[in-house]
């Protein structure tokens, strides 16, 4: 199991690496999973993921559907929600309790993160790009 950050998913639209590491954990049988909350964050930037990654706004919801319906599980705050409390205690930022509250109650699945701030805790494994690629032996081209 590993959970994507908002920031990995969105730069997978526009970087190829994340989405080859995505397809790469998929083949291997890895659960992937996200905060239900992403959609909304992805929904209002959407003009600035449209902007950055030079696709229009309806090829990038395209994409992030189909992301969501065959790769990343989205996960509603009603299945990590007694969680956080404990996850606001080991968070280094309480914007990232949600992040967090979701691990633990995925008996503590690592998260893939870009947020160095996030490693600031010994409680939970937050893993970047390079990390995710050596844990579970993803091998790129």
């Amino acid at each position: 199991m590993l959970i994507l950050d908002t920031n990995v998913l969105i730069s997978g639209i526009i970087k190829g690496k994340v989405l080859d590491i995505i397809f790469g954990l998929y083949d291997k049988g890895i659960k992937l999973f996200c905060l239900q909350l992403v959609l909304e964050e992805i929904k209002s930037k959407l003009h600035i993921i449209s902007k950055q990654s030079k696709l229009s706004e309806e090829v990038v919801l395209f994409f992030f559907s189909n992301l969501f319906s065959e790769f990343v599980k989205p996960i509603p705050k009603e299945e990590y929600e007694e969680f956080i409390s404990e996850a606001k205690r080991i968070s280094p930022h309480l914007k990232d309790a949600p992040l967090f509250a979701l691990s633990l109650s995925l008996d503590k699945a690592p998260i893939w993160s870009r947020e160095q701030r996030l490693k600031r805790q010994s409680v939970v494994n937050v893993l970047n790009d390079e990390d995710v690629e050596e844990v579970f032996d993803i091998k790129l081209e």
